[in-house]
């Protein structure tokens, strides 16, 4: 009987590292869940079309669409992905910068590419084309 118990409980927990994993494949993840304004000194934009490079000052709008992107796996580089784009350089508080680049449904962050939810970066490109006068 407690043999056939312990089995239980192990099954039990098994299931549940499995559903996790598999949650957060399908419904998504966070990127930048918890990052607030006030860790960021500033934020400058920058279309790849243009040469040009705009620093931004409605930071908390910035940082309330890092907070919205939900990305599900890593993308594989052979991915390809056309259309808008926009790079974001932010330089926090302690003096650490992060290039974010963002093109249709795919995240960068500093080199690592990500497949984002549908309409998850929508936002940032918007206010990319706003703060570039397009």
């Amino acid at each position: 009987m407690k043999h056939r118990k312990i089995v239980v409980i192990g099954l039990v927990l098994v299931l549940i590292v499995i559903a996790f994993m598999v949650g957060r494949r399908v419904l998504g993840r966070k990127l930048f869940g918890d990052l607030n304004s006030g860790e960021i000194r500033s934020i400058s934009l920058q279309i790849p079309s243009s040469e040009e490079s705009v620093k931004l000052d409605n930071l908390d709008e910035v940082v309330d669409a890092l907070n919205d992107i939900v990305v599900y796996r890593a993308a594989d580089s052979m991915e390809v992905s056309e259309g808008k784009s926009a790079i974001y350089r932010v330089t926090f508080a302690d003096g650490y910068q992060m290039a974010i680049g963002v093109v249709d449904s795919y995240i960068s962050v500093d080199g690592f590419r990500y497949k984002a939810k549908a309409g998850s970066c929508e936002r940032l490109l918007r206010l990319a084309e706003e703060a570039m006068g397009e």
